[in-house]
This record gives structure tokens, C-alpha cells and sequence, in this order.
């Protein structure tokens, strides 16, 4: 109701006298994975996401304003108590900084949570964020982009993973002679816990690696992520890019759940990239096909190193200073829109192969989805 309330003010304060327009969409995913907790124990279950989208528009000459909600369901059949929902409120302003619009200004705010059943409710979160953007057009083949985010981040069960977030990039963008593209990228990001240095007894309700478990000690981490990007068409409708990234921790110190049978760290909750640092490669090849239909091939590559964090046997031994990962993904997407209809059909493979040597993390994955969306 915040972000609302405010959206209001905001249209008011503008002196708004123009056109505006509503977007709605909804999908429907249902995915197979025999490996749904990405662990050795290879729990396997079907799992069904609902999605439900809506947003309002005002557009005039001198910039635009949107207000949009995103709500989500997902529940996995062979474990029910995983089942979880999402809420999402955003708001976005955008504007042309000159005359020429080669400077746009982009900004926003957002309010998300997500709420699990009782035995994950370990995950239970809510997420405020603000964020703005600023890019600027050189010449037709070159463009330049710098942004800046905050994110606060709080658990209702574990407050000692309170954290809030500053964020920042800079991007360049060029056009090569070969008509590909060339993208370079630095980002620099740090994480703050909001508790002081301390080792609590928490209770996570994770089967086995999660109970009597302690936050270990690390207030905040710094990571520098540097990445290039080349795109390349082949033929006509036909390209290929190949990413490369290296992100390293210059602080390194991070906090996770520590329990006599291993550990579970944020990444894990957020998918969070601070707890671990090391390069990545990943190729892809897109193929557009007959209908506006798309298929796209993609291989990843990664190293991981954990920030401070040990690598146990199966019984909670430590056997190992640093955990380490190297992780293999490979991925096949399909997607045909029907526009006159306003559906869109997808479907996707995934394999991955994670090798650690924390055996309860040295596991594979199997996922097969299969997609419908409709907007309008």
C-alpha cells in the first residue's frame, strides 16, 4: 500500500495530464526435477507455479510513471510442505534527461515477501528495494549505463541473515564491425549484516543439515564482479555469445547456518552470488525458427569458492578447509508465441552436474518444464 500510496503523490506532484494504459498476464509452469533440494539425497517431485501479473501505465511527452503487482504460488506434489507464494509491488519512473533522449533516466521501488508452510519457513522473507538508473547514447554505436541499488532484506525466523544491500554497475555497450555486439561490465557490491558478531541457536526445520544450527560469524562482504559479453550473428536468424565473469570477494567474510551435518548458506535462500567467489563461462546459441518460434542452447561453467566456509562429510566431520564447487549446466529453451491469441508456449531442459568436495553438495539435476503464459 506503500508503493501505491506513493505512486499517487508522485503523478500528483508531476501535474499529470496524460494517457495511460493497463497490462495483465498469467502463467502456468509445471516442472519435473529429480533433485528438487539440489543435494545428494536427490529428492525427486513434480512441482506446479502459478503466476499472476498486473500493471498500470501513465504516459506523456515528458516521461512515464508504472505501478505493478507480481503474485506467485508454487507447490511441489511429493512435498507439499514446500510449497510457497510471492507478492511483488513495484513502482517505476523514467525520463529523457535532453531534448534528443540520448540520456534516459530510469528509477523505482519495490516490496516483495515470500511465505512458506511451517517447515521451511526458514525461507520466509520480505525485500524493500530502490533503485535508479542513468544511460546515455555516445553515438549509434556506442552506449554507455551506470545504476545504483539498495536492498533491505529481512527474515522472519533468522534475523541474523538481515541484511542490507548497495549495489552498483557501469556498463558499455558497442557495436563491432562483424555487426555483433561487444559488452563490458563492472559491478561493485556490498552486503551488511544487520546483527552484531554472534553465534544464536536457530531452528530451520531442514531435514537433516539444519537443525540446532548457529549463524558462524562474519558481519558484511564486499565482491568485485568484472564481465565481457560478445554476440555474434552467423547467419540470419542464427547467433552465438559467449560470457565471461569473474567475481572475487574483497571482503571475505560471510554467515550461513552451521549444524553437525553440514551447512546451508544464502546463497541458498536468495540465490545470493556473495558467499562465494570465482570465474564462469557460458556459450549460447539462439535459433529463431518458422512462426516467431525460438530455441536456444546454452552451457555454463563455474567455479565456486566459499568465503569462510568448510566442507564436511556426510556425518559433519570437516574435511576441508574451503568448500569448493565446480558447476556444469546445460539448458535447451523452446518458446512459440501465438499473438493473435496472446499465448505464448514454452518448454525447457535443464542438466546440471555439481561437483564439491562437500559431499552433501556433490550432486546432479535433471528439470523438465513445460509453459503457458497469456498477456495482454
Amino acid at each position: 500500500m506503500r508503493v501505491l500510496a506513493a505512486s499517487w503523490v508522485l503523478l500528483t506532484l508531476l501535474g499529470y495530464d496524460a494517457s495511460s494504459q493497463v497490462e495483465a498476464g498469467a502463467s502456468v509452469e509445471t516442472v519435473y526435477d529429480d533433485n528438487v533440494n539440489n543435494n545428494f539425497e536427490r529428492l525427486s517431485s513434480p512441482a506446479t507455479a502459478v503466476m499472476i501479473h498486473g500493471g498500470y501505465l501513465w504516459d506523456n511527452e515528458a516521461n512515464s510513471v508504472g505501478l505493478g503487482y507480481t503474485g506467485g504460488m508454487s507447490y511441489f506434489s511429493a512435498l507439499p510442505n514446500r510449497a510457497f507464494h510471492t507478492h511483488d509491488l513495484s513502482l517505476s519512473y523514467a525520463t529523457p534527461l535532453d531534448e534528443a533522449e540520448r540520456t534516459l533516466f530510469n528509477a523505482g521501488a519495490g516490496y516483495s515477501t515470500r511465505v512458506n508452510r511451517e517447515d521451511y519457513s526458514f525461507y520466509d522473507h520480505s525485500q524493500f528495494s530502490l533503485f535508479g538508473v542513468l544511460e546515455h547514447n555516445f553515438s549509434g554505436e556506442i552506449v554507455g549505463k551506470a545504476g545504483y541499488t539498495m536492498r533491505s532484506v529481512r527474515f522472519a525466523e533468522l534475523e541474523e541473515f538481515n541484511y542490507l544491500e548497495h549495489y552498483g554497475f557501469a556498463q558499455l555497450t558497442t557495436l563491432l564491425p562483424t555487426n555483433g555486439t561487444l559488452i563490458l561490465e563492472a559491478d561493485l557490491g556490498s552486503k551488511g549484516y544487520l546483527t552484531a558478531n554472534e553465534s544464536p541457536t536457530v531452528q530451520t526445520g531442514r531435514r537433516g543439515r539444519g537443525q540446532n544450527a548457529r549463524a558462524a560469524d562474519g558481519p558484511s562482504i564486499t565482491q568485485l564482479i568484472g564481465m565481457a559479453r560478445i554476440g555474434q550473428p552467423i547467419v540470419e536468424g542464427t547467433g552465438v555469445s559467449l560470457t565471461l565473469r569473474y567475481q572475487v570477494n574483497l571482503q571475505k567474510e560471510s554467515r550461513y547456518i552451521l549444524s553437525s551435518t553440514g551447512g546451508l548458506s544464502d546463497d541458498e535462500f536468495l540465490e545470493d552470488h556473495y558467499g562465494y567467489e570465482g570465474p564462469s563461462g557460458m556459450l549460447m546459441l539462439t535459433q529463431m525458427l518458422p512462426g516467431s518460434a525460438r530455441v536456444r542452447l546454452s552451457y555454463l561453467l563455474q567455479g565456486r569458492t566459499y568465503a569462510n566456509r568448510p566442507a564436511s562429510d556426510l556425518a559433519g566431520v570437516q574435511i576441508a578447509d574451503t568448500r569448493q564447487d565446480m558447476r556444469k549446466a546445460f539448458s535447451v529453451q523452446l518458446s512459440k508465441p501465438f499473438e493473435s491469441l496472446g499465448f505464448t508456449f514454452g518448454f525447457s531442459f535443464d542438466h546440471i552436474v555439481n561437483a564439491s568436495n562437500d559431499p552433501y553438495y556433490d550432486y546432479s539435476n535433471n528439470a523438465l518444464s513445460f509453459l503457458i503464459s497469456y498477456g495482454f
